[in-house]
């Protein structure tokens, strides 16, 4: 979870990514706060499948997202 812009630099952040990727089968992004305050850009770069990014508002509206988010991990590593 983020809120939703990294503070480092991309080096830094794009070598993160790297190193999470080779050890982890699947990477959910979750970017909570304002729509233009989140850079989905960063999302896509930290989730292993375009359909494990998921955006929401607030923590409140988070857990309409939880179900979606919980069938996400229960598939991970899986073909589908």
């Amino acid at each position: 979870m983020t809120d939703g812009k990294s503070t480092e630099t991309p080096y830094f952040l794009g070598n993160m990514i790297r190193k999470m990727k080779a050890v982890a089968d699947e990477i959910i992004a979750v970017g909570i706060g304002n729509e233009k305050a989140i850079d989905e850009d960063q999302l896509k770069l930290l989730a292993t499948r375009p359909d494990f990014v998921i955006k929401v508002n607030n923590f409140a509206l988070l857990e309409a997202q939880l179900e979606k988010i919980s069938s996400a991990t229960c598939l991970a590593g899986t073909d589908q």
